[in-house]
């Protein structure tokens, strides 16, 4: 029992480690969109690229020609002091850190139109299919009198299920638009509410 509960103990503890990090991941990497959004780079490996043209370049007095500062921007190596006075002064916005958005479709009928314009799409590519198939044995037996029955239930194959295809592509389509327009509209109230208190 003891060992099983020390076992338990040891798989909550790699979660919680495990949240830390991430934690962690996500801070550090919204620190430094904070930074970045501030303009605080470190110019490393800086190298001058000379140019003929002047316009707003340094002039290098000892090869008598202008140039321009080239390096890697990297964000500037704060302490955890100096971001927390920076933060006093620019807190960090909305456009420093992505945010989630939780949408709910429960009832809105947007997975049943997304199944729906999936199956017309399989039905649609089936019926082509066969109508392809039906197309191809009339145009292959039409010439030959003992073909004719096989031409028959060609021409008949593909009469019948390219009107079936071409509907079917169409519901699929109709489907998925108006699915696409249920989510955008959900997205639009999910936002709006994040704003908005509704009140009826």
């Amino acid at each position: 029992m003891d060992l099983k509960r020390k076992k338990m103990n040891e798989q909550v503890k790699s979660l919680i480690e495990k949240e830390k990090e991430r934690l962690a991941i996500a801070e550090n990497l919204k620190r430094e969109r904070h930074l970045r959004n501030l303009g605080l780079f470190d110019i490393k490996n800086i190298e001058r690229v000379y140019t003929p043209n002047f316009n707003g370049a340094k002039f290098d007095s000892e090869k008598k020609s202008y140039y321009y500062e080239k390096g890697d921007k990297v964000v500037l190596d704060v302490t955890d002091s100096e971001y927390s006075e920076i933060c006093k002064y620019f807190p960090p916005t909305s456009d420093d850190s992505t945010k989630e958005v939780r949408i709910n479709y429960q009832g809105s009928g947007v997975k049943t139109l997304d199944s729906f314009g999936t199956f017309f799409f399989v039905i649609a590519s089936i019926s082509m299919l066969v109508a392809l198939i039906g197309l191809i044995m009339y145009l292959a037996n039409m010439d030959s009198y003992s073909g004719a029955d096989n031409a028959m239930i060609g021409i008949s194959m593909a009469s019948t299920l390219f009107p079936t295809a071409i509907g079917s592509f169409a519901g699929g389509a109709i489907c998925k638009g108006l699915s696409t327009i249920a989510k955008t509209a959900l997205l639009k109230r999910a936002l709006l509410e994040k704003q908005y208190k509704f009140v009826e």
